[in-house]
């Protein structure tokens, strides 16, 4: 997964590819709408607020499990986590409930048509430009409790790095996951990658949240972000055991989004 930056606004690339796309199809269905009558707008929005809440559910249902846990965690979505195949459903009945004419469900495919294809492309060109498989530098990196450390030296292990700070709310909320998910999984090496903040600061933190975290890295001069040219926190890489960058989460990462990035690089040969 890519990140896409506009001046201060930084995105993840699926979810701006997304937001385009959807863009795309609001604007095309307007310029329709005045010459076909106001009823395609009005299909135009219901489909598109009624597909994304789809889209939600769909991914809700697929993990009920880690949702059951924490139910108003289905209202999360900032977090990611969209299956927008259980959109189309949705579209296609209210296309067919809203534009009863032949001919203005024959209109409905152009806004659609076009929306889909912003959407594919930009994310294929975000994807593109993004490094996805960006090998580790070779720093050299103090730890808070530790030997320095080198981020490069996998030794063939998968290696996950979280990008964070103390003063930054999402960081804090996902850290006890993180946390959790490192203890949990033994065959994956979890750094937790401080951006320039002091080691009594960390330490801290960290006492008062009492999270007990194996490697808490302090990248004092913020030089991993500059390798990976990602703006803004929290950001989650995954990594297989060759070093080589598989994913990358911006922002807060859920529990089943977690998983499956972790699983991923765990069951690589």
């Amino acid at each position: 997964m890519g990140i896409v930056s506009l001046g201060p606004l930084v995105m993840a690339a699926d979810r701006f590819a997304a937001l385009l796309g959807i863009g795309a199809f609001l604007l095309v269905a307007s310029v329709i709408a005045r010459r076909k009558g106001e009823h395609i707008a009005a299909w135009a929005g219901a489909s598109a607020l009624g597909g994304v809440a789809a889209a939600r559910l769909g991914h809700v249902i697929e993990h009920l499990g880690s949702f059951a846990q924490e139910p108003l965690r289905a209202f999360a979505a900032w977090q990611g986590g969209f299956s927008f195949l259980w959109a189309i459903p949705v579209v296609v009945a209210l296309t067919l409930r809203r534009l009863p004419g032949v001919s203005d469900r024959g209109w409905a495919v152009l806004p659609a048509a076009i929306g889909l294809l912003v959407w594919t492309v930009t994310l294929q060109l975000a994807n593109a430009s993004a490094g996805d498989a960006r090998p580790l530098p070779a720093l050299t990196l103090e730890q808070l409790g530790g030997p320095p450390i080198v981020l490069s030296a996998t030794n063939g292990r998968p290696r996950v790095l979280n990008l964070w700070a103390t003063w930054c709310p999402p960081c804090r909320r996902e850290m006890p996951l993180l946390a959790e998910t490192a203890r949990a999984t033994p065959g994956v090496d979890f750094l937790f990658v401080n951006q320039g903040e002091a080691r009594d600061r960390i330490s801290e933190y960290l006492a008062s949240a009492k999270l007990d975290l194996r490697h808490v890295v302090l990248d004092s001069t913020s030089e991993v972000s500059r390798h990976f040219e990602v703006r803004g926190i929290p950001v989650t890489l995954f990594f297989g055991g060759d070093g080589r960058m598989r994913h990358l989460h911006l922002g807060e990462v859920s529990r089943e989004l977690l998983a499956g990035y972790t699983a991923s690089i765990l069951q690589e040969p």
